[in-house]
Order: structure tokens, then C-alpha cells, then sequence
């Protein structure tokens, strides 16, 4: 029986918990969590701004009475790169390195460089290949990663079933922001609920978005997008050396008049 779980969202801010957004997910089990945490380390990790950030991360809760255990958890910090400060260890080229988050890209919400850096807004589990999606609000894309590794082998660059550890297996819908692309090639104006589509459905392994589209170069409505994964069938994304993931337009795009979200 498969059972609705609630996934909260929550900010950290000076000890002052602010539950932010509630988003669902479906599984059997175990409850999943997408949290921001407040870190002041932000110039060493070679962020070009003195500014607050709070990096996302997700938990995995195992329901136990009226709590739980933490059973697995992924933190988006730990796979970081940079290339302002050549004097850090996570300085490189960011263009070699889609697997990573640039920790100078986007600006964050609450005026410029907010601490709101990736907003996490969507989180969906795929039970047959282990894989989790979550899109980000202020990064414009959607991210895939590897359920299947211990929480120490999330935190690193191998390991689980893919062998990349925590690292991103897959992202989509703005690859200007690993250098993979232009402003041509952006498809999300903000982006909400990544989905997976469950097996027995149509469509089902593709990744459907919803993307509110304000300030598309075409004028500003809100679509919904279906995406096919680039893949070898089992769940290995394929990347192209010097290209951005594919494919380069969703499989499937609903739109009407008047649907517009502005995010």
C-alpha cells in the first residue's frame, strides 16, 4: 500500500525555525524532508559575495511513533565548485564539472544576493532506479541524484549504484549555469515540482516540471514540461564531453491562455 507523506521545507535562520513551503511526494516507508540550513561559511567555500547563504539538503525519516530516525540524508555542500578563489579546494573549471553546484551561481531571493540561494521547491522518488529529483527555484533547473548510497558515500564522489556518490547524475533547464550553454538555451523561468512520472503511467521515467515562465524572451506565461531523460535505459545519464544534458527541448509542453504563475 503505498502511503502520502509530507515533505517540509525549512529555513534555519538565527535559530529561528520558519517552516517555508510543504510540497508531497509518494513513499513506502520511509518520510522524505528537503531542508535549509544556515551556514556562515560562506567566503570559504569561495563564494564571491560576503553574504549569508542556505544551501538545501534532504533527509530521509524512517517513522518511528511520534518521531523517527534519520536513515539517509544528502546536503547540497557537499558538492560544491567555484572558480573565483583559486586559493580553495573546490576551485576548478566549473564547464569540466556538471556533477557540481557553482557556488557562485544565482544571486538568492530577498533582494540580490539573498541567502536563499537554491530554494528547493519539489522532490519526487524513482523506487526503480533509485534516483531522487528535486528542481530549484532560483537555479532554474531540475537535479537528479543517487538514492542508493550510504549517507557517507552521499557526502563524497563515489559510491551507490551510479558510482558518483552525492554528486548530481542529471540536471536540465539552464545550462548556462555549468557553462554548457547560453541564454538560448534556457527553458525554465523559475521552476517548481519536479515529478517523475510513476511506471504504469504514460510517459512513465520522464520528468514533468511545472515552469512559470516570467521573463521568457517570447513574453511571460507559465507551462507545463515533460522531459526525457537522456539516458542508457538503466537510469546512466549520457553527456556529451564540451555538451549540455539533453535533450534540448522538452517531449511535451501544456500551455493555454491566461496560465500564468508568475513564481
Amino acid at each position: 500500500m503505498e502511503i502520502y507523506y509530507v515533505l517540509v521545507i525549512i529555513k534555519i535562520v538565527l535559530l529561528t525555525l520558519e517552516v517555508q513551503q510543504v510540497v508531497y511526494m509518494r513513499l513506502t516507508g520511509t518520510e522524505m524532508f528537503s531542508g535549509i540550513l544556515l551556514t556562515a561559511a560562506a567566503l570559504a567555500s569561495g563564494r564571491s559575495q560576503s553574504s549569508e547563504i542556505w544551501p538545501d539538503k534532504i533527509i530521509e525519516v524512517q517513522p518511528l511513533g511520534s518521531g523517527g530516525n534519520i536513515v539517509w540524508e544528502w546536503h547540497a555542500w557537499d558538492h560544491l565548485i567555484q572558480d573565483y578563489d583559486s586559493s580553495k579546494a573546490n576551485y576548478g573549471v566549473i564547464a569540466d564539472h556538471p556533477e557540481l553546484l557553482d557556488v557562485n551561481c544565482g544571486s538568492g531571493g530577498f533582494g540580490g544576493w539573498g541567502g536563499d540561494w537554491m530554494h528547493v521547491n519539489g522532490t519526487s522518488y524513482n523506487p526503480e532506479l533509485d534516483q531522487i529529483v528535486f528542481s530549484s527555484h532560483y537555479l532554474k533547473q531540475f537535479y537528479v541524484i543517487d538514492h542508493s548510497t550510504t549517507t557517507q558515500e552521499a557526502a563524497g564522489h563515489t559510491g551507490g549504484r551510479y558510482g558518483k556518490g552525492g554528486d548530481i547524475l542529471y540536471r536540465w533547464g539552464c545550462p548556462q549555469n555549468y557553462y554548457r550553454g547560453t541564454s538560448a538555451d534556457q527553458v525554465f523561468y523559475t521552476v517548481h515540482n519536479s515529478y517523475w512520472v510513476p511506471a504504469g503511467l504514460p510517459g512513465a521515467g520522464n520528468i514533468i516540471a511545472f515552469n512559470n515562465g516570467g521573463g521568457r524572451p517570447d513574453g511571460s506565461y507559465s507551462s507545463i514540461e515533460e522531459v526525457v531523460p537522456f539516458s542508457n535505459g538503466n537510469g546512466n545519464n549520457i553527456l556529451n564531453p564540451g555538451e549540455a544534458y539533453g535533450p534540448d527541448n522538452p517531449a511535451w509542453r501544456y500551455t493555454a491562455c491566461r496560465f500564468y504563475g508568475s513564481g
